[in-house]
This record gives structure tokens, sequence and C-alpha cells, in this order.
């Protein structure tokens, strides 16, 4: 595995991502250490991004007994500094060891056990595979550390359980055990009111009243991996054969895809003057695969219209085009 290249003994910063919650840094200081800075977010979400801040910083610490999270450096209020850990994000090395999920439930019980609750374990990203193939955790920002553990704390935490047997559903669906599977089937209230009105408000907010997407400054974080060759372990590293096909989780589906060939595609490409092409290539194509011409057909439709969580006048500004099977290859 690649091992993340340091910013320089003067102290420079790598950047790993902006956004409306400020910027993430990767700094020597004095060894590899991630800073989080909320002083660079817009005066409008600086408050919010102190807030989950915190949260990050007092869960950090009540966990600095739990291995394979990151130590927390320091917290003033404004800026926090904690632990690089090195490793994979899940959805880039995809783990099929079953021993691996063994491990990751150990680890979650034992955030459990300090008095920590995730609450973001449904993101593949958030879970890292380390060097020597154990579970790793980042990004406690929506974690909770409360100081008495009570009945919303056990359905929390049950609920953080249920999200990593998801991952194990579909990376060792075998592996399963007759409890774990009868876990997945119960979702918790949380869960359900998150589904039927939460995400939506949540969707509503952040992409159309704020333009901010849960991935958004990917390209950025592209253009970072492709130069500095190390992995990530707060979402900059995307493949770029799978950037598109892993930005969704499989095993979220409601139903399985259909099995067999699938010879009616359609094969996404950039305009020429497309500000993503120095990052993804002038070559960069993308081909989506679907059982029946009606699907590809109405597939395509979506895709040409105004996508719902954009902003007014937002068009996507792929070149769409039918190809079948035998033309693509």
């Amino acid at each position: 595995m690649a091992t993340p290249r340091p910013p320089g003994a003067s102290g420079a910063e790598e950047i790993l991502k902006r956004d409306l919650f400020g910027t993430v840094s990767l700094v020597n200081s004095p060894s590899l250490a991630v800073r989080r800075d909320t002083r660079s977010a817009p005066f409008w979400t600086r408050g919010m991004a102190r807030w989950l801040a915190g949260r990050e910083a007092r869960a950090l610490q009540a966990a600095r007994a739990v291995p394979d999270v990151p130590r927390l450096i320091s917290w003033d209020g404004k800026v926090l500094l904690r632990s690089w850990m090195d490793g994979r994000p899940m959805h880039q090395a995809r783990p099929r060891d079953p021993a691996y999920f063994r491990a990751a439930l150990a680890l979650v019980r034992k955030l459990h056990a300090v008095g920590v609750v995730h609450n973001d374990l449904a993101k593949e990203p958030n879970w890292l595979v380390l060097p020597d193939g154990r579970p790793g955790l980042i990004d406690f920002q929506l974690a909770w550390a409360p100081r008495r553990r009570g009945p919303m704390f056990r359905l929390l935490g049950r609920e953080d359980l249920r999200h990593a047997l998801k991952h194990k559903r579909w990376y060792c669906p075998e592996e399963l055990s007759v409890r774990q599977q009868a876990i997945l089937r119960k979702r918790g209230w949380p869960s359900r009111i998150w589904m039927a009105s939460g995400k939506r408000i949540y969707l509503f907010v952040t992409r159309r009243l704020l333009g901010w997407a849960d991935r958004e400054g990917a390209g950025e974080r592209m253009a970072l991996a492709s130069t500095a060759g190390h992995a990530n372990n707060d979402r900059i590293a995307i493949p770029r054969a799978h950037a598109m096909n892993d930005s969704c989780h499989e095993h979220n589906r409601s139903q399985p895809l259909p099995a067999g060939p699938k010879a009616w595609g359609i094969r996404l490409s950039l305009p020429e003057n497309d500000p993503m092409r120095p990052l993804l290539g002038d070559d960069w194509q993308e081909f989506q695969w679907f059982a029946s011409e009606a699907d590809r057909d109405a597939k395509l439709e979506q895709l040409r219209r105004q996508f719902v969580y954009y902003r007014k006048g937002d068009k996507p500004t792929f070149i769409l085009e039918r190809v079948n099977r035998a033309a693509a290859e």
C-alpha cells in the first residue's frame, strides 16, 4: 500500500478537502496528522462547522483508549488536529475476509463500551482497511459521546451494528449468522424516520439551498490522489475507472441486479472545454449497461433532464451516446 506523501519538513500543508465546513489538510505536527480548520468556513456555516468539529473532538477524546481510530491531538474551538490513519477506504479495498468483519463488529462494540456511538457507519469511506488488514474508523463529526448511556444510546448503538452488518452482507453474505440477518431485517425507528423525512430535508437544505453535496470537492481530491500517489482516509482518492460506479453502495439496493449480459448501454464522455478534462484526461469515458433497450432509453431520458436536487439552471455536462456491447468492445 502506498504511504501518504508527507507535506515536508517545513510544515507546509497538503489540502485534502474543502467544503462548507472548512478545510481538511494533511500536515506534519510533528508526525503526520490531519487538521480540520473551521476558520475557512463561510460565516453562515461556521457555527455548524465548529459544532461538528467539537462533537468529533469529544468523541475522539472519549475513544482515546480504543485501537484503530484516530487520536485527538488538539482542539481549540476552531482547529482540530488528529492523527493520520494509513489505510484504504472500504469501497476501494473491498474486503472479503470474514476476519475483517469480525474485527469490525468488535471495534464498534469497543466504541460503545467507552460511551461513543459513531452514527455514520453506513458510509463505506468511513471504514478503512489498514495495512495489516484490520478495520479502522474515521470521520467522527456525527459521533455522540453522552455523559449517560440511556435508551437512545442503546438504540443508536444497535444502528451502528446494523450498518456494519450491511457492509458484511455485501462483501461476505455467506458469513452472516441467523441473529445478524434478523438485525438487518429490523430497522430502528431513527433510521425509518430519517429515510421517510429527515433525508429529504437534508438533501433539500444541502443541495438546493447551500448547493453542496457529500462528495463536493471530489475533483480536487482526485487530482491530489493522482499526483501524490497515496491512499486516502478522508475521502480524497477515487480510482478513475471506478469513480462513478463506486459512488453508490450496491448493498443498499432493494433488489439484486439482473443476471446475464447487458447489451444496451450509454457512453458518457466530456465536452471539449469541460473543466474536468485536466483531472480525468481527454480520453475519459464511462459506460452504463442495461438488461433491455427500454431500461437504457429510460435512463438516458432521466440523465438528460434537470436533476431534482440541482440548482435551477445547473445541468449535467456529459455527452450521452447510445451504444451496444459489440460496438463498445
